[in-house]
């Protein structure tokens, strides 16, 4: 919840240097990675989970470890598009600042 309102807010609106969201960024962003990053990728453990689940209750083994396997890819891209997305944004962020400071 905190992620969810607050960041976009500092973002945009650029706070103050005497504002107390500057004290709180720290856990801010780390409830936006345990909020974000960390539930979608358990969501699609979940999923992966209730293939398996489903194929071996039919006695389906392999159909049941190969549509677990087929997530993997997912997860893969999933975890290096939040990383090149989140480096991106740190990047202009930092930036901003560089220019700001100059």
């Amino acid at each position: 919840m905190m992620s969810t309102c607050i960041l976009p807010y500092m973002e945009a609106t650029g706070c103050t240097q005497d504002s107390p969201h500057i004290r709180l960024k720290f856990y801010i962003d780390l409830s936006w990675i345990f909020s974000t990053c960390i539930g979608l990728i358990l969501f699609l453990v979940e999923i992966g989970i209730i293939f398996f689940v489903k194929f071996i209750s039919v006695e389906y083994v392999m159909a049941g470890y190969i549509t677990t396997a087929m997530l993997i890819p997912v997860v893969i891209v999933f975890v290096v598009f939040s990383y090149l997305i989140h480096k991106s944004r740190v990047t202009f962020t930092l930036n901003r600042f560089k220019d700001k400071v100059s």
